[in-house]
């Protein structure tokens, strides 16, 4: 079973939750479900394709060494982080959500996207 720490970023880049996630899917294979549906409801909901293509441009999933970013829309996203890869940083992210200290979160969070 694998373990991932996933980080969910809202609107203007607030964060809103932190989750610790299990599967015996990758890290990819668990998201690209996710985006597929975001996607799929899209595709039933819009009225054209400019639409479709609007809502659809920053859903995706970006791999990198030991994390990946899972764009839900223009606003919110998922940082997710494999637990093996990045052990220290994970069991720090969880410490700081158990104890609601949300401003280190976000200090963390932050540091990562520069």
């Amino acid at each position: 079973m694998k373990k991932f720490v996933e980080v969910f970023m809202g609107s203007r880049g607030c964060l809103e939750e932190v989750n610790l996630i299990e599967s015996n899917l990758s890290l990819k294979e668990y998201y690209q479900s996710k985006v597929d549906e975001i996607k799929n409801e899209a595709k039933v909901e819009c009225e054209d394709e400019e639409d479709y293509d609007f809502i659809t441009e920053f859903v995706g999933v970006e791999d990198y060494e030991g994390f990946s970013i899972v764009g839900l829309n223009e606003e919110e996203c998922l940082y997710v982080f494999d637990f093996e890869v990045n052990k220290e940083l994970c069991e720090k992210l969880l410490e700081l959500n158990e104890n609601e200290d949300f401003d280190s979160l976000e200090d963390i969070i932050h540091t990562l996207e520069y």
